[in-house]
């Protein structure tokens, strides 16, 4: 998969929490992500890199009948660079030239939905979700900023996507950012790399083994995200505006963690979430043929909070090679 953005460039298997980002997960899945076809060109130096991409549907997508044309541009830097630090500047377009047609019949209905879970994957659940758009494309541009200091790492990115709405009505546009550090209590590193343009994962300096006094690498980090897929939507208990509003909810995630990596194959990491969701009901409680949250239709009303706060703690062990 050709990286979309910076926290795109760290494979999953060394990302710094059980997931990316929120708007870089978005982002990611729009023209890019896992499983997609397409046409690349990359290329680097060693302190560069730059990748363009022309991208299709995700392979096996049955519910596609025309799939997708989209592209990937990306650009990063790394202007200051030292024995023990760093610093990753860069920029990234992403978009969809034609989206896909969802309609078996042969009238085309090309449209865009942008929706994503509350960065944990353990269920298909979107509480931020904007419907199905019609639209004749798409574009996302995003910025990227990163560094690391000794054993201290912090990056982040900020998105807008701009929808092009087909037909009548206003074109929306959405957006989100996230900033995130990091400290390794042992002393390792989070190191930039040119093959993809981002930051590697923890390398333990020593393996687990108590009778050595070695205990692996420890660190503590923290997150803070922020997903607006709101346009327009107007005060609460309102009507929507016909072909303008989209309420499609903002969610904000603040993440603290701690991650062990015994030795350089298997590694834990414990999270805690603070998850606020804020979103209006956007048509008493159905969207696009299906319901709020995956339940029954809302009996609040147009406009409605809808929204939810909670916590969670999650853990992850890892073996990977």
């Amino acid at each position: 998969a050709t990286p979309t953005g910076l926290e795109d460039a760290t494979s999953n298997t060394e990302s710094l929490f059980l997931e990316r980002a929120a708007p870089a997960e978005l982002v990611r899945g729009l023209a890019g992500g896992d499983g997609r076809s397409s046409i690349a060109v990359f290329a680097n130096g060693e302190r560069w890199y730059g990748s363009a991409a022309l991208t299709g549907g995700i392979v096996g997508n049955s519910g596609e009948y025309d799939e997708q044309t989209g592209y990937l541009l990306r650009a990063a830097f790394l202007p200051l660079k030292g024995q023990d630090y760093g610093l990753h500047v860069g920029a990234n377009v992403s978009g969809i030239i034609e989206p896909a047609d969802t309609d078996p019949s042969a009238l085309t209905q090309e449209r865009v939905r942008l929706r994503e879970r509350p960065e944990l994957r353990n269920d298909t659940t979107r509480f931020v979700d904007t419907g199905n758009i019609n639209a004749g494309g798409l574009t996302a541009y995003g910025v990227e900023l990163g560094g690391y200091w000794r054993n201290f790492y912090a990056a982040g990115e900020a998105f807008q996507i701009d929808v092009d709405r087909s037909g009548a009505g206003a074109d929306p546009n959405f957006s989100g950012w996230y900033v995130q550090a990091a400290w390794t209590l042992t002393g390792e590193s989070h190191k930039w790399s040119a093959a993809n343009g981002g930051f590697q994962g923890i390398r333990p300096a020593t393996a687990f083994d108590p009778s050595a006094g070695h205990w692996g690498a420890w660190e503590i980090a923290a997150r803070y995200s922020d997903l607006n897929l709101n346009y327009h939507e107007g005060a609460l208990n309102t009507a929507a505006l016909a072909n303008n509003t989209v309420r499609g909810g903002e969610q904000t995630i603040t993440t603290i963690g701690l991650n062990w990596y015994p030795n350089s194959v298997v590694r834990f990491l414990l999270d805690y979430q603070w998850v606020s969701i804020d979103r209006l009901d956007p048509e008493n409680g159905v969207i696009a043929g299906t319901t709020i949250f995956g339940g029954a239709p809302s009996v609040l009303g147009d406009g409605a909070q809808i929204g939810q706060d909670y916590q969670v703690v999650s853990l992850r062990s890892q073996f990977a090679f």
